[in-house]
């Protein structure tokens, strides 16, 4: 509807009164004659492409699938008699069927091939090998039981498929199809998920998660200004939200301070490394639900993602990474960082994360669940609330988003590297947890320091910040 009103109000701009009245007057004739043809809307396909990790574990090796069945008795209620045998299917008297027991005289041979003979047993109506085929494969289809094959192999992870057409979980999602759907599955199946899929990662969770920026080349104290130019500076080009040239112009015209743009910059950067410290050691945990979302800046004119997970609690960030993705192992990061400042009850519940339909979060927490990590995903879909969770969870994305718009009026989205967007991104982060005040927590920050809340200036904060942590 916005997207109308505004073509509403620039042909209104472009055209005079009687031109707009002639336009209504054609529409009108063009609403009226039944050949017209509009801009059909695009088809809605509930089931397109929905990604869904499934939750099952595979089965590694198959229960033992001879029941105990007694010969004697079927026979004697179904009162078989013996096998007539001719030819080449006779059977050897030492065969016996595995699964009831039933002696040579009720098997036969069920094919001619001499290499690999299979018997079918008259009473329990079962085939079998005298030699059983060994199994090669790694994982079993927990729902029909049915060997898994490998689908495909990636850097990170290897997936698993149930190639199974009668297998319960394929009939039961392509029984959700609808009508259009299901004609679109005939001519490319890729469209729609539909089997059980395992996904095998070859990844060290303590390899993933890494908590330490690179260390800058040049220190703090090596620059000829003091710790108050320097958080001066911080609090104009970070607080302020000013560039580095709008800072060197504010510290030379303001306070005749003769400072380069460029060394704002390396100054922030330096800055940045004893921040991210700070940050990790002060980010307290947190009880309740949290929300993650990543939203894209540019490196060098390259799409690159900053990824957030934000607290119910006072709105506190527990969570922040760069990436060059939108992959799994940075959702795995960001997933693992926030549940470390999750606050554990006595019941030790788990972790209540809230994220948009990005398939990497459900990938993410498939694993760290492998990995004893105890998270509950709940995924709001969407813009509108067109299922119960969405609707119940649509206040958490939205807070998360609030976030990633007041970072963008941070990014000025001209990172040189994805190093210098993730100093950047620690500064921000230091600034909006500890320095700056909000007005939904009556003017006070996320999280409150005693050794902070009683210094009057924001510069005398950033000086204090970088004192006592370096």
């Amino acid at each position: 509807m916005k997207m109308i009103e505004n073509i509403a109000k620039w042909i209104c701009r472009k055209l005079t009164k009687n031109q707009v009245i002639r336009i209504i007057n054609i529409l009108q004739y063009l609403l009226s004659d039944p050949e017209t043809i509009f801009k059909k809307p695009e088809p809605e396909y509930p089931n397109y492409r929905k990604f869904k990790v499934d939750l099952e574990s595979p089965l590694t090796k198959l229960p033992d699938s001879n029941t105990e069945l007694d010969y004697r008795t079927i026979i004697e209620e179904k009162k078989l008699k013996p096998i007539s045998h001719r030819g080449n299917n006779k059977t050897d008297k030492y065969i016996k069927c595995p699964h009831c027991g039933a002696p040579h005289n009720y098997i036969y041979v069920n094919n001619g091939n001499k290499e690999s003979i299979q018997y079918q047993c008259k009473v329990c109506s079962k085939t079998f090998c005298e030699t059983p085929k060994i199994s090669v494969t790694k994982y079993y289809c927990p729902i029909c039981k049915k060997a898994l094959y490998k689908w495909k192999t990636r850097l990170l992870v290897t997936m698993y498929k149930c190639g199974n057409n009668k297998c319960a979980r394929y009939l039961e999602n392509k029984e959700k199809l609808t009508p259009d759907e299901k004609e679109m599955q005939q001519k490319k199946s890729s469209q729609f998920k539909l089997r059980y899929i395992y996904r095998e990662y070859k990844i060290n969770l303590k390899n993933i998660v890494a908590k330490e920026l690179k260390a800058p080349i040049e220190r703090l104290d090596k620059f000829k200004y003091s710790l108050s130019t320097i958080g001066l500076a911080l609090s104009f080009h970070i607080t302020l939200k000013l560039s580095t040239r709008q800072t060197a112009f504010a510290m030379k015209r303001m306070f005749g301070i003769n400072i380069s743009h460029m060394t704002v910059a390396r100054m922030a950067k330096a800055a940045s490394f004893i921040c991210h410290h700070f940050n990790l050691k002060n980010i307290p945990k947190v009880p309740g639900e949290q929300a993650g979302d990543e939203t894209y800046i540019k490196v060098k004119g390259k799409h690159h993602y900053i990824w957030f997970a934000i607290a119910k609690f006072r709105s506190i960030i527990t969570a922040y990474k760069v990436s060059d993705t939108r992959g799994e192992l940075h959702a795995i990061e960001t997933i693992y960082t926030a549940n470390e400042k999750h606050l554990k009850n006595q019941n030790n519940d788990p972790l209540l994360f809230v994220s948009d339909g990005n398939p990497s979060y459900q990938a993410a927490v498939t694993f760290l669940k492998t990995e004893g990590v105890n998270v509950d995903l709940k995924q709001v879909i969407g813009l509108k609330n067109k299922d119960e969770i969405s609707a119940l969870y649509r206040y958490l994305k939205n807070l998360v988003e609030r976030v990633n718009r007041t970072y963008k009026h941070y990014a000025v989205n001209c990172f040189q590297d994805i190093e210098g967007a993730s100093s950047h991104l620690a500064l921000a982060v230091t600034n909006y947890n500890f320095i700056r005040p909000h007005s939904s927590l009556n003017y006070h920050t996320p999280v409150v320091l005693n050794e902070l809340k009683d210094i009057p200036l924001i510069q005398d904060v950033w000086a204090d910040i970088i004192r006592n942590t370096a």
